[in-house]
């Protein structure tokens, strides 16, 4: 190699080592994430959900406005449902005080009734995993629906779509930091059917609730989110389905 040559070739190595270690710095942009692979939190596992009777308050009357303030939870009678999404498909957790169905009255039966359905996830391994769905980074992207399935329809799932329709209504009460945001964790339910017309004593009725995962924002303006009853969810996956089977007492 000739003496020319050589300190050419050297700054050449030099240049090309230089471009690489500064390429990999701390500062290069990282490739972005598909979220879908990964969606920043664990995939819930095991679901509880509690249901405990209450009453509304005197002169206050349910809508999908209604708070934990216009209740009164002094019955405190308690049921317990438990799913576990371990396997090939979910299962009910038997046992423990878990029930297979959830036994409820009607505003037929008890004008006033209303119910507190609290829903709480665990991961693989077993722990507990709200905090995951409710960070700052993820609330806003977390969203349960909360859909009746309709009972006419048997070869495929249909939801029931028209609310005059629906056997209940929900309202979203669940509040962080002081700030209301609906996720679903939280809510209460009223169930309006049978109505006291009916002849019906009771109803037994099927609920698919769904957990949202939104791409970008469950808002679809700024404080509002789609009806606790929708079915199309543009821009989510799901993280879990939970069929959820009730008996409505009406007489």
């Amino acid at each position: 190699m000739s003496k020319t040559l050589a300190p050419l070739l050297l700054g050449a190595f030099a240049l090309a080592l230089t471009g690489t270690l500064v390429s990999c710095g701390k500062n290069t942009p990282k490739p972005p994430v598909d979220e879908r692979q990964n969606k920043g939190h664990d995939n819930p596992t095991f679901a509880e959900l509690t249901l405990t009777e209450a009453t509304l308050k005197a002169g206050k009357t349910f809508s999908t406005e209604t708070t934990l303030d216009d209740v009164d939870l002094s019955t405190a009678a308690v049921q317990k449902i438990g799913l576990d999404q371990s396997g090939a498909t979910i299962r009910f957790i038997e046992g423990a005080g878990y029930s297979k169905k959830f036994t409820v009255e009607s505003t037929a039966k008890t004008p006033n009734r209303v119910y507190l359905l609290k829903i709480a996830y665990k991961n693989l391994s077993g722990e507990l995993m709200n905090d995951q769905l409710v960070s700052d980074e993820q609330i806003n992207r977390h969203q349960h629906f909360f859909k009746e399935v309709d009972p006419d329809v048997t070869d495929k799932v249909k939801y029931i779509q028209t609310p005059i329709l629906m056997s209940y209504s929900y309202a979203y009460c669940d509040v962080f930091a002081r700030k209301k945001n609906p996720v679903g964790l939280t809510g209460l339910l009223q169930f309006v059917k049978p109505e006291a017309t009916s002849s019906k004593k009771q109803k037994d009725m099927s609920m698919v609730i769904t957990l949202a995962h939104f791409f970008n924002t469950k808002f679809i303006s700024p404080g509002v989110v789609r009806p606790f009853a929708s079915i199309v969810t543009p821009g989510a996956d799901t993280d879990i389905n939970l069929r959820i089977n009730f008996s409505i007492i009406a007489q």
